[in-house]
């Protein structure tokens, strides 16, 4: 907060123009103010994607047939992505991955970046003394963030299903989903420790709950990992400038078109 209050500003911003002039106003004397992500891999679609839908914009049609990432929704995110980029983040950022831009803000390197539940777990161990506050997403159209999960798979071919079966079943019971929420941050896969009293009174934990209920998560088809690379990498080619906002979306919504068959 110190950093927002020498720059003049007495809370977080909470539109585009807010975020990218408190961002431009950090970047000076070696220090940046957004960490951006911008690694060619899914990382970098998971940070943008926020920016698209806060937008108005979506990935794909409702019946998920036909790519609409390339609306002017999708390149008018895209756009200020870049301009972010250029005007107040690392020039390096276009081959950070999360990892990197958290690193950079625990460093003190950057002013803001984007994180999720397990975050404040990492300034917890790595930097204890740091004065830091949590914001939303900073709205264009609505108020958006990533929903998302993590999962434990078994293979079809498995040889040991029983066993496996055995070990999802402890590692998600009521018991270990709770454990493991505390121990990573996450918020618990179990509804019922929703009303843990160290779950509801824990001030982080009780912002990305509160978040959580403007939630989108991504579309669910087999075709998506390929998608979501289509995706990134239209996202570098724009941030790199070799392509244009619009070029890159364009082309990157004619292969995954094809893909879906159109």
């Amino acid at each position: 907060m110190d950093w927002l209050e020498e720059a003049g500003y007495s809370a977080p911003p909470a539109t585009w123009d807010e975020f990218l002039a408190i961002a431009k106003s950090f970047t000076k004397d070696g220090t940046y103010g957004f960490g951006l992500v911008g690694d060619n891999s899914m990382e970098t679609t998971l940070f943008w994607a926020p920016f698209l839908w806060g937008n108005g914009g979506d990935f794909l049609t409702e019946d998920m047939s036909e790519a609409i990432f390339n609306s002017s929704e999708g390149v008018e995110a895209l756009e200020f992505y870049v301009q972010l980029y250029r005007e107040a983040s690392p020039e390096g950022s276009v081959n950070n991955k999360r990892g990197d831009s958290q690193n950079l803000f625990l460093s003190g390197s950057v002013g803001m970046t984007t994180v999720g539940p397990w975050f404040p777990k990492f300034i917890e161990n790595d930097a204890p003394d740091m004065d830091y506050a949590i914001a939303p997403y900073p709205v264009k159209e609505r108020p958006i963030s990533l929903g998302t999960a993590d999962h434990i798979v078994m293979f079809n071919s498995s040889e040991h299903k029983e066993e496996a079966w055995t070990f999802m079943e402890y590692f998600t019971n009521e018991e270990n989903d709770l454990k493991w929420a505390k121990y990573q941050g996450f918020i618990p896969y179990r509804q019922a420790n929703l009303t843990d009293s160290e779950i509801i009174n824990n001030e982080d934990m009780a912002f990305f709950l509160n978040v959580a209920e403007d939630a989108v998560s991504y579309p669910t088809l087999p075709e998506w990992p390929q998608i979501d690379q289509a995706v990134a990498d239209a996202i570098q080619q724009a941030l790199i400038g070799v392509k244009t906002p619009e070029e890159a979306l364009n082309e990157a919504a004619e292969k995954v078109n094809q893909l879906l068959g159109n």
